[in-house]
C-alpha cells in the first residue's frame, strides 16, 4: 500500500507514527524541530489521515506498508518514534526487520498486551464503547461541523479529545461528513491491536536484542506500567524508560518541549 507521509529536512531517517484514529499532521511542529538534524518522515498509516482506506489492519500489514515506504524513498535503515498503536508497531517491525532498525522512541506503550484497556480508554471511556459510538454517528443526518461536534461532546469529556476527533471529520463530494480515519476496519481488528508483541511476532528474527529503544512514559499515564519494565528489557535489553512529567496518554501533545529535548538527544548520542 502506497502510504500518505509528509517529509521534513534531510540526513539520516526518523519515521514518525502516530496512534490510533491519529495522523501524521499530530507530529508537525516536532517534525519540523528535528528536521534541522535529519530526515523526519511523518507517516499517515493505513485507515487514517489521508492514506487509503482497507479492510485489514494489524500490525503486520502496518509493517509490510512501512517496509514498502521505505523501499519506494530509498531507505536502507531508519529510526522509528512511534505512540501507541504506532509504538506498537514500530517494535513489530524491528522484530521482523531488525537490520532496518537504527533505533526505536516508544511513546507510551509497551510489549504487553491491553486486553484489560479495551474497558478503559485514556478519557476514561471503554475502548468498545467508543467504538461503537464513532461507528453510530449518522453523518448524513448532520448540517455542519457544528452538530458534528455536538454530537461527538455527547460521549467524550475533555475539550482536548473533542478537538483530537474533530481534526478526524471530512467534507466528502457530496458535502456530507465522515471520519477521516476508517472505523470499520479499525474496529474489526480492535482484539489485535491490544495484543501482546508475544502474539504478534511469535517468532522474531535475531538481532533485535542489540537494538537501542527508548520508552517515554506519561507520569499521569497507565500505559507503562511499572511491572512492564521486565517485558521491555525482555524484547529490547539496551532499553531506558523516561518518564514525562506532567503528561497522559498523549505525551508529544501534553510536554512537548520534553519529548523534543528527550527525542534529539537519544538520535544524536552515538550508538
Amino acid at each position: 500500500m502506497k502510504l500518505f507521509y509528509r517529509s521534513y529536512g534531510e540526513g539520516d531517517a526518523l519515521m514518525l507514527l502516530h496512534g490510533m484514529y491519529g495522523s501524521s499532521d499530530n507530529w508537525n511542529s516536532l517534525a519540523k524541530y528535528w528536521s534541522a538534524y535529519m530526515n523526519v518522515i511523518a507517516v499517515d498509516l493505513r485507515n487514517h489521515g489521508n492514506s487509503p482506506h482497507t479492510q485489514t489492519h494489524t500490525y503486520h500489514d502496518m509493517c509490510d506498508d512501512l517496509l514498502e515506504l521505505m523501499i519506494d524513498l530509498s531507505i536502507e535503515k531508519t529510526s522509528f518514534l512511534g505512540h501507541s498503536m504506532g509504538g506498537k508497531t514500530a517494535m513489530t517491525f524491528a522484530l521482523k526487520h531488525p537490520t532496518k532498525v537504527n533505533k526505536l522512541i516508544i511513546a507510551d506503550v509497551s510489549p504487553r498486551s491491553y486486553n484489560d484497556m479495551l474497558q478503559l480508554s485514556p478519557e476514561m471511556i471503554p475502548h468498545n464503547e467508543l467504538i461503537t459510538k464513532l461507528l453510530k454517528i449518522d453523518f448524513p443526518l448532520l448540517n455542519n461541523r457544528a452538530q458534528v461536534e455536538t454530537e461527538i461532546r455527547k460521549f467524550l469529556p475533555s475539550e482536548k479529545s473533542v478537538q483530537f476527533f474533530m481534526k478526524n471529520v471530512k467534507r466528502e463530494k457530496d458535502d456530507t461528513f465522515s471520519w477521516k480515519f476508517n472505523i470499520q476496519a479499525i474496529s474489526n481488528s480492535i482484539n489485535d491491536l491490544f495484543t501482546s508483541l508475544h502474539e504478534t511476532v511469535p517468532f522474531p528474527i535475531n538481532g533485535y536484542q542489540n537494538i537501542q529503544a527508548l520508552f517515554l512514559k506519561g507520569d499521569h499515564s497507565d500505559y507503562i506500567r511499572a511491572e512492564d519494565e521486565k517485558i521491555i528489557r525482555y524484547f529490547f535489553p539496551k532499553s531506558e524508560i523516561k518518564t514525562v512529567c506532567n503528561a497522559c496518554h498523549w505525551v508529544h501533545a501534553d510536554n512537548p518541549d520534553f519529548v523534543r529535548d528527550a527525542v534529539q538527544t537519544f538520535l544524536l548520542e552515538p550508538k
